[in-house]
């Protein structure tokens, strides 16, 4: 064909930024992958086709063949449509966190618990509460198991990046357990409350 330019998988440009082999680039409505390193004002490639392990927003799980889109705001992919670019498909099914997937594990026990009535919303709120508190407690347990690691390997020689990588994850499980503990103090306070409407003080 004489009109044939290229294959059109990848994309050249002039970077107005540093940019990493593997960083997400935007370009208008053309979205790509850096294929290496990129220096400000340096000429790069970006491959537009292909399949790709990109931050994605926490919140979400997707199935094999959803729509994804990107958001520019959050510099993440997302399921969400609204004001985003719309880049692929899922190739993968990906689940959410654990926190995300009790929540939802909650909410869909909550609506068969509905069918019984308002009278039992304090009672399911307390096993709402209850159960939030179990994976607290389990995150708990995570959490100190993670420090045990670290305090036991510190003296051992040649661990030291090993020594780093357990500290470092036993602060995140830290924080997990603090959000955790947090929501379940929540479910507690509210289910408190609406014992107290139930059942007013004499």
């Amino acid at each position: 064909m004489k009109n044939y330019v290229s294959a059109g998988d990848r994309l050249s440009f002039t970077s107005g930024a540093d940019i990493a082999s593997g960083d997400a680039v935007q370009l208008g409505a053309l979205f790509g992958v850096a294929t290496g390193d990129i220096s400000t004002g340096a000429e790069g490639t970006i491959k537009l086709t292909g399949i790709f392990d990109l931050a994605k927003a926490p919140s979400q799980s997707w199935a094999v063949g959803a729509k994804v889109y990107w958001d520019g705001t959050n510099w993440r992919a997302t399921t969400t449509a609204t004001g985003n670019t719309l880049i692929g498909a899922a190739a993968t099914a990906v689940m959410r966190l654990l926190k995300d997937v009790a929540i939802e594990v909650w909410d869909r026990i909550k609506l068969g618990g509905k069918s019984l009535g308002a009278a039992l919303s304090s009672v399911w709120a307390r096993i709402k509460a209850g159960w939030l508190t179990m994976l607290a407690n389990i995150q708990k347990t995570w959490t100190d198991f993670l420090h045990a690691m670290t305090r036991g390997i510190a003296n051992i020689p040649g661990m030291d990046s090993a020594m780093l990588a357990l500290g470092n994850a036993a602060i995140m499980a830290g924080s997990a357990y603090c959000e955790m503990a947090a929501t379940a103090e929540e479910a507690r306070a509210a289910a408190d409350g609406l014992v107290a409407i139930c059942h007013p003080p004499t």
